[in-house]
């Protein structure tokens, strides 16, 4: 990450990597061109989800950690009613994910998080589950025009 690189005062990866950036946005533009019918959103850029994770976590978990607990963060920005994280089963980084995400619930009105290990087995719970969660979904949003 480019956080790292400059901590590390890595320059010419640095520089390597914003070079990059700027070919993989303007392949993304050109992309997104194509599908301009869909009126899709602008992506919120990977440091700006780092940023959001910031008070939750220490700099040497924000890889993956950083971005699950830092996405959760902006969907809740952009006003969401829920939020699911799906996880491969005993994955240390969605464990600890699952925990912030605990607190982040706390902190944010309560907002409904689900979190799902997966893997690759069926579960016969998972249905109710989700059906659980959109019910969840529904109320908070109530609450929240409410207010």
């Amino acid at each position: 990450m480019k956080r790292n690189l400059k901590k590390d005062k890595k320059y010419f990866a640095l520089f390597a990597t914003y070079i990059k950036d700027l070919y993989q946005k303007s392949r993304e533009h050109k992309i997104k061109k194509i599908f301009d019918i869909f009126n899709l959103e602008e992506e919120t850029s990977v440091e700006r989800v780092l940023d959001y994770c910031d008070p939750y976590l220490v700099p040497e978990l924000e890889e993956e950690v950083g971005i699950t607990v830092g996405k959760a963060l902006d969907y809740i920005n952009n006003d969401v009613s829920g939020i699911i994280n799906v996880m491969p089963f005993t994955c240390m980084p969605g464990n600890i994910a699952n925990i912030m995400l605990e607190r982040i619930k706390a902190e944010h009105n309560n907002i409904p998080v689900l979190n799902i290990n997966y893997d690759g087995q069926k579960e016969n719970n998972t249905e109710t589950r989700l059906e659980t969660f959109v019910f969840q979904c529904k109320q908070y949003n109530e609450k929240q025009e409410r207010n």
